[in-house]
């Protein structure tokens, strides 16, 4: 199954200034498949070692004394670190944590040896490292689920993939490729983008066993909590993570999460799920200028899972059923984290994934964008509608108070359409109107819309 992020590493691997590559991103997502796919890819001969599996390292690591460390190495692989052709993989790194300050070595004294080291709860090994980090001698790539063009690779559909890709603003968009691209959306929301589903899910579709990689994935998330440290109880965390998929979409409320728990509990929990990335939040943003995030409100925050698959199943849908076809309570919140997960790293993926949204709560006057995102020296809101129809009056409210943005997004169920008009609106200050620049897309190409964007601004 390729991946869309091979081509970052090619282009890591063939850069004169190549610095040690760390590839971070929760458990699951595919690190350690992306690195062997990438070496089969370029005929590299793999080193790999997991260090939870040799803990030992850790010492080696700690001494900084690079001879030391290849020599070391050489003999666990029982062949030279560094040869011609070889590629160097240091998987699982957050169990040696001295292993991240002695990667600026590699970069400083062996720059020739390609080295790539990923890791799963890396933040917390972080946050707790007594050490300097390696900074601006480490690159980081930060891989996230695959996408649903990655899906559709790999269930076989390069055409549909193709047709995506050339999609321009304003091309005619035939209505039986709606339709197929729908039916794919659909089974996507269901499956997810973890690899391992995937996989399983593509070979026989009428299998349960895509259904139980899936549970099996949930529980590796909770046998990782005792790894969080004493810093939360391990059956409240059991509870709210069991929870977390009912609230996807929704600004995070302690008492809802965990009723009957002090606040501050709940969110040191949540906060631990984020650093983990087993969830993801949106902050809110006054929308107000650039970069986006520079208004931020880190208290105020929507929840999202880390695959819109395990969402689903965590919610309980049963894999049969016909979700999006007929109206259930789940299509809006669903369609949201598919959204999320698909625009989080907009920015590139060598940058932390960023969720934003604007909300304002007034009497009779409140009003909510699902999402904010920065493209180029534009700022731009996207609403999402599960369905062919919903009001955009949250939109033109956002529009109004933030004339300086030339483009809206909304994503739906309809097919592509870009169109200009000047609404109406009621403001405090009576009625008003605005240029208003519109761009529909359906849902299934919310991964083009970073090149689409490219082209309207």
């Amino acid at each position: 199954m390729r991946r869309i992020l091979q081509t970052n590493l090619t282009n890591w691997f063939n850069s004169k200034k190549r610095k040690p590559l760390v590839l971070r991103g929760a458990r699951q997502v595919g690190k350690s498949s992306l690195v062997r796919l990438f070496a089969r890819e370029m005929g590299l001969e793999l080193d790999e070692i997991n260090l939870e599996q040799q803990v030992s390292f850790d010492a080696v690591f700690k001494t900084l004394d690079m001879p030391l460390i290849i020599a070391e190495l050489s003999s666990f692989f029982h062949r030279p670190v560094g040869r011609e052709g070889s590629l160097l993989f240091l998987d699982e790194i957050q169990a040696t944590p001295h292993c991240l300050a002695a990667l600026r070595y590699f970069y400083e004294q062996n720059p020739d040896i390609p080295v790539i080291a990923a890791g799963s709860l890396l933040e917390f090994a972080l946050s707790e490292a007594k050490f300097s980090m390696p900074v601006g001698r480490i690159e980081f790539l930060h891989v996230e689920p695959m996408s649903f063009e990655e899906y559709l690779q790999a269930a076989g559909e390069d055409f549909l993939v193709e047709r995506l890709q050339a999609f321009h603003v304003g091309d005619l968009w035939p209505d039986q490729l709606h339709k197929q691209l729908m039916k794919r959306l659909r089974e996507y929301l269901m499956v997810g983008g973890m690899p391992e589903v995937v996989e399983a899910f593509v070979a026989n579709p009428n299998s349960p066993q895509w259904s139980s990689t899936q549970q099996s994935i949930l529980q590796t998330y909770r046998e990782d909590f005792h790894k969080y440290g004493k810093r939360a109880k391990i059956m409240l965390m059991h509870e709210i993570f069991t929870r977390t998929p009912g609230f996807v979409g929704r600004k995070i409320k302690y008492a809802e999460i965990a009723p009957g728990e002090r606040s501050s509990v709940t969110r040191d929990i949540l906060a631990l799920f984020h650093y983990a990335r087993v969830i993801r939040k949106a902050f809110h943003t006054d929308g107000q200028g650039l970069p986006i995030g520079a208004t931020a409100d880190q208290s105020s925050a929507k929840l999202y899972f880390v695959d819109v698959g395990l969402a689903c199943h965590g919610l309980g849908v049963l894999p049969r059923s016909t979700l999006f076809d007929d109206v259930t309570i789940w299509e809006g919140p669903l369609a949201e984290q598919f959204v999320a997960q698909h625009i989080a790293t907009i920015a590139g993926a060598e940058r932390p994934p960023e969720l934003y949204y604007w909300k304002r709560e007034q009497r009779q006057s409140s009003a909510e964008i699902d999402f904010l995102v920065q493209h180029d020296r534009w700022l731009v809101p996207i609403e999402v509608k599960a369905g062919t129809t919903g009001s955009l009056r949250s939109l033109h409210q956002f529009m109004m108070a933030h004339n300086q943005t030339p483009l809206a997004i909304k994503l739906c169920g309809q097919p592509p359409q870009l169109t200009q008009s000047q609404p109406s609106v009621v403001t405090a200050k009576g009625v008003g109107t605005y240029s208003l620049k519109l761009l529909s897309l359906p849902l299934y190409m919310t991964g083009q819309l970073h090149r689409l964007l490219s082209e309207i601004v």
